[in-house]
């Protein structure tokens, strides 16, 4: 009974040390081979006590509520939590990425445009959408001054988007200068 119970324990050490490696793999694989997407952002919050130094953002894909683009680019009423996709393109201006329609499902995206955001919808009116790439953290101590840095200037992020939709922040830039970390 004793060598069973070993195996039983080793086995689940070793289910549980595979998923972490997953989780990772995953999220590296989209970071080094997802389709790189440039969007404009603003900060919003710099820090956390329990996760420590972040950058909290809002995407310029986060907010579709103005009626005019809300009108060009769906035809229905959303509710919160609802998952939504994104259908995006490069613009002219300087790169920068654009909704050009939203659905509410991955093929009715991808028909669209082959790269799109998988979101959650946060609020029906106006549309307001959380991608899970909204927090770029930083190492300890760089999250304040960073915050003083972007205060009244122009914040772009480049996320990596598989083609499923999910999205990662990449890099981070100020005033088109990349941010480093010593």
């Amino acid at each position: 009974m004793r060598g069973t119970q070993r195996t039983l324990f080793l086995l689940a050490v070793a289910l549980q040390v595979a998923v972490l490696a997953a989780m990772a793999g995953k999220r590296w694989w989209l970071l080094e081979h997802g389709t790189p997407v440039l969007l404009p952002c603003e900060p919003v919050d710099p820090r956390s006590l329990f996760s420590g130094d972040y950058v909290r953002l809002r995407l310029s894909l986060s907010s579709l509520g103005e009626r005019s683009e809300l009108s060009r680019l769906t035809n229905r009423e959303w509710n919160a939590h609802e998952p939504i996709f994104v259908s995006v393109e490069k613009g002219t201006n300087a790169g920068l990425w654009r909704a050009v329609g939203v659905s509410a499902d991955a093929p009715a995206a991808r028909r669209r445009s082959p790269v799109f955001l998988k979101g959650e919808v946060q609020s029906g009116w106006p549309l307001s959408v959380r991608y899970g790439a909204e927090e770029y953290f930083v190492p300890q101590n760089e999250g304040l001054a960073i915050e003083r840095s972007i205060r009244d200037r122009e914040v772009t992020v480049e996320l990596r988007v598989s083609a499923s939709g999910e999205s990662a922040i990449k890099r981070l830039f100020i005033q088109g200068k990349e941010v480093r970390f010593r």
